[in-house]
């Protein structure tokens, strides 16, 4: 994750399954995601990493040079997941670190 004036998201997935199982529900919902051995990197985004954080799922590292490009990109990975019944919560922060805007799936 990036520090400075970048915008950055945080927050946890709540699922259970392997990076590769995950990155197949992603793209099932349209996304290109890429599996690796502890993570799901989200193609379709700036820099949007799920990094496994088993047993309870995985946790969010992203960042955006912009507001209108991260609150895009967690957006469009919220409604995915939101898609396929995984609860999730996402969190933008500005370059101050204060919330700008949360999104998730209680499902």
């Amino acid at each position: 994750m990036k520090t400075g004036d970048y915008w950055i998201a945080i927050g946890q997935v709540h699922f259970s399954g392997s990076p590769d199982e995950f990155s197949r529900v992603l793209a099932l919902q349209g996304l290109r995601a890429e599996p690796g051995r502890f993570a799901v990197r989200v193609r379709d985004c700036s820099h949007f990493v799920l990094q496994s954080a088993q047993p309870v799922g995985y946790d969010l590292d992203a960042d955006a040079d912009s507001e209108e490009e991260m609150l895009r990109d967690v957006e469009r990975v919220s409604r995915a997941l939101s898609a396929a019944s995984v609860n999730h919560t996402f969190e933008v922060c500005g370059p101050d670190k204060g919330i700008v805007r949360s999104f998730g799936y209680d499902g």
